[in-house]
């Protein structure tokens, strides 16, 4: 006796099951494609594809591709993790742990991650820099308000920079006509400010910050 069949039951899918679309998979799907192709910028339509389904599935997950784009920054945010190595001076610990920030947002342009989104990565940038600050010798009021100042300063900084490639590479800041006066005394600086070298920024940034550090170290000592 021949064996019936069913519509749907064909030999390439019988006992296949399929995965349930849900937002986690959504969120981890976009991270895919971000990741692959860092200079697109994120789609709807690239996700599906992704993830093999139409387009339209992905609104009973997400309303929107803002809403998706939260989703995604916060879920980037959190795959950062930093281990500082043992031998290192807390210096270049330091220095080592905002250069990861930021190539970690590197990872993910065109997310345009907020300042109010930064606590998100908070626990994972906490506990290291509390443990660099600390070896540097910092304790109670020092430490703490230098740990804000860089997370808020230095590690919001990381994020921005990297996360609007758009905005840096678009044409060179332009600036009002000053008077005559002015523009004498801005000449030698103007140039360099319509270049906004964020490499050097960052860089510059980063110096002062542990130069500050240091100095702090210092007082405290001496007091």
């Amino acid at each position: 006796m021949a064996a019936s069949s069913r519509p749907g039951r064909g030999p390439a899918t019988a006992g296949k099951r399929r995965v349930p679309l849900s937002r986690e998979r959504i969120v981890t799907a976009a991270l895919a494609v971000i990741e692959r192709a860092p200079e697109t910028k994120l789609t709807l339509a690239a996700v599906a594809s992704e993830l093999g389904v139409a387009t339209m599935s992905l609104y009973t997950h997400v309303r929107n591709r803002e809403e998706l784009l939260e989703a995604v920054r916060a879920a980037a945010l959190a795959k950062f993790e930093f281990v500082p190595k043992v031998d290192d001076d807390w210096e270049r610990q330091l220095s080592q742990l905002l250069h990861a920030l930021r190539q970690h947002a590197a990872r993910y342009p065109f997310l345009a991650f907020e300042p109010a989104e930064f606590p998100v990565v908070w626990p994972a940038l906490l506990e290291p820099l509390v443990a660099i600050l600390r070896r540097a010798g910092l304790r109670g009021v020092d430490l703490a308000e230098s740990t804000r100042w860089i997370g808020r300063k230095i590690g919001i900084l990381a994020l921005l920079d990297q996360s609007w490639p758009l905005g840096r590479a678009a044409k060179p800041a332009s600036y009002p006509d000053f008077p005559a006066e002015a523009a004498s005394e801005l000449r030698d600086v103007l140039p360099y400010l319509a270049k906004g070298d964020p490499d050097h920024a960052f860089e510059f940034a980063v110096e002062r910050a542990i130069a500050a550090i240091r100095d702090l170290v210092r007082k405290s000592g001496a007091s």
